[in-house]
């Protein structure tokens, strides 16, 4: 499961990287915000796992 979840992550981060290639849109900057707190979420579980 958590080998599933961070290949999500991954995948995530590859698309806020596209964004922030594409445009510098405030768009950006939610998506980059999205991916900081699914990666804190991401470790939060590993921890209490």
């Amino acid at each position: 499961m958590s080998q599933e979840f961070i290949e999500q992550t991954r995948k995530h981060n590859e698309k806020v990287e596209q964004l922030r290639h594409r445009s510098r849109s405030p768009l950006e900057y939610f998506e980059v915000r999205l991916a900081i707190v699914i990666a804190v979420i991401a470790l939060a579980v590993l921890l209490v796992s």
